[in-house]
């Protein structure tokens, strides 16, 4: 059984990586997700439904940050984080188990608006990392 320990990040001995954390998340009893949620919207300065929707908390400047939290699965804490994009996608997207599949086959979360801190759902869409890179190349944002 998963039970969400802390919405603080404190380093534990285990991490997991995004993929697992994606998959328990998705498996949270609803009262833990919802105490999740709440805290990513904290995060987040909602706006106009068209406008972006920064995070309040980028670990560097003009980039999405990632939240982080501490889990305890069979007696042991497991520390967790995802890039928030991620994090809203997973919290608004995913109602199926196809969606999940969606985000799990190694597909990244792209901003339609061309800012990385944005967290609007409305902005967002999975793209596969070679159409990422291409969309951002298309738009002046590649770095090569």
């Amino acid at each position: 059984m998963t039970v969400l320990t802390s919405l603080t990040y404190r380093p534990a001995q285990h991490y997991l990586g995004p993929r697992k954390t994606v998959k328990i998340i998705a498996d949270m009893a609803s009262d833990q997700r919802a105490e999740l949620e709440d805290a990513v919207w904290q995060r987040v300065l909602i706006g106009a439904p068209d406008a972006c929707w920064p995070d309040s908390k980028p670990e560097r400047t003009g980039r999405n940050g990632r939240f982080k939290f501490t889990i305890k699965q069979d007696g042991v804490a497991y520390g967790c984080e995802l890039r928030m994009s991620r994090m809203v996608w997973l919290l608004t997207k995913v109602k199926t188990d196809d969606d999940l599949h969606a985000l799990l086959s190694a597909l990244v979360v792209g901003h339609d608006c061309n800012n990385d801190r944005c967290c609007n759902p409305a902005h967002m869409q999975l793209y596969s990392q070679k159409r990422n890179l291409e969309y951002m190349s298309e738009c002046g944002r590649s770095f090569y």
